[in-house]
């Protein structure tokens, strides 16, 4: 048998692998809704200008040398930033892997293993099929990396990539809101679209300053995908477009839509998952540094608390049952951040009555390869580290 790794283009191609996949991730909508969103998505602006691609791994007929789909994946390819010790923050890119999928028919056979084996030959191309790394130096080129979010465990490793961290915070939503919360103080400003990229800008410069602080100190070079508005946009395109397929009656009565909220120098950006029935916070930022056990600690903690029942009324609003975080998306030094994580869930409980968890996702493993495959987190010449790798990068 002949096989062959193929960067696909056409409508009609891009379709059909849909159509293939729709089983596994068509939830709650028809084929054709699906169909319909997934261009909604490839419009969106990271998506245009070769930000996404897909991929068919075929096989060949030796008889009728017909070409048949036997697993299938798309990339995306978004800015990132990284420091190395001594020197100020630079641009490299990333790229994103998404939709791996094999149909039943073909699954056992080790054809997503030899797909991702070839996307991985590309991947560490100097020039070819990611024309972002054309635009990059030699020093930038060597800091790109790739990243996924694992459906199945620790399968990715063999491709070079790292796990890096799968605790979050999750708390049921009840129906009827405890008393006093709908007459809590709960947030200075709801954020709406056009408050996003004004967000996204304080955010990404908040990255930038924390990733120069942080390896200046201990020397260790980080790496993080940029939290511009172009990645929040993709986000709330797919809530935009399935929020009147699969909760008309709260998009009818819904004439606000909120994004995230503020209170005393915090903000919280968030999205809907109406698939899986919550609440994501994607980011959670701080105007103040603190450090552990500090006044401004406690402020933050507040504040944070205030925010959370503001999200606890907006899964309401959509008639979602949990609100989760994720621990990349605190502030502060990943070291510090389990601490600050046991800190939220107690205040969770004793301020606003939740029954917040601390538990490791199942699914949606954050994993990190660099470019050629060099030992991201531990090894090799230098230590490098994914910073901030929190939901908002999802894909």
């Amino acid at each position: 048998m002949t096989y062959r790794l193929r960067e696909i283009s056409s409508r009609e191609e891009i379709d059909y692998n849909h159509k293939l996949n729709y089983i596994e991730w068509g939830q709650s909508i028809t084929l054709d809704q699906y169909l319909e969103r997934e261009i909604h998505l490839a419009n969106q602006s990271s998506c245009t200008n070769d930000g996404a691609k897909f991929w068919s791994y075929e096989q060949q007929d030796p008889a009728t040398k017909a070409w048949t789909v036997v697993s299938s994946c798309e990339t995306l390819t978004r800015p990132a930033m990284y420091k190395v010790k001594g020197s100020p923050v630079k641009d490299t890119t990333s790229i994103s892997i998404g939709a791996v999928f094999t149909p039943k028919e073909y699954r056992g056979k080790g054809y997503a293993k030899d797909m991702l084996d070839r996307l991985m030959e590309r991947f560490d191309e100097e020039k070819g099929a990611f024309p972002q790394y054309n635009q990059l130096s030699p020093d930038a080129l060597e800091h790109s990396f790739s990243v996924l979010w694992s459906e199945v465990g620790y399968y990715y490793s063999k491709f070079g990539y790292d796990l890096t961290e799968v605790r979050e915070i999750g708390f049921p939503v009840p129906e009827v809101a405890p008393a006093g919360e709908e007459e809590a103080a709960v947030a200075d400003k709801f954020i709406e679209e056009e408050d996003i990229p004004a967000f996204a800008e304080r955010d990404t410069a908040q990255f930038a300053q924390d990733l120069d602080a942080w390896t200046e100190a201990d020397g260790t070079t980080r790496i993080a995908i940029t939290p511009g508005a172009d990645v929040h946009e993709l986000t709330h395109a797919r809530v935009a477009f399935l929020a009147p397929l699969i909760r008309p009656t709260e998009h009818a009565a819904i004439h606000t839509v909120h994004y995230g909220a503020q209170l005393d120098g915090v903000t919280l950006l968030w999205s809907q998952d109406f698939g899986n029935n919550k609440l994501n916070i994607l980011r959670v930022y701080s105007e103040r540094e603190f450090a552990p056990g500090s006044a401004d600690e406690q402020a933050f903690l507040q504040a944070l608390m205030g925010l959370l029942q503001a999200a606890a009324r907006e899964a309401r609003r959509w008639n979602l049952k949990k609100v989760t975080l994720w621990l990349q998306d605190l502030p502060g030094l990943d070291e510090a951040k389990p601490d600050l994580l046991e800190k939220v869930a107690a205040h969770i409980k004793a301020d606003i009555g939740y029954d917040a968890e601390i538990y490791e996702r199942k699914t949606s493993w954050p994993m990190v390869r660099l470019w050629q495959g060099q030992k991201a987190l531990a090894g090799g010449s230098e230590q490098v580290k994914l910073v901030k790798d929190g939901k908002y990068a999802w894909y």
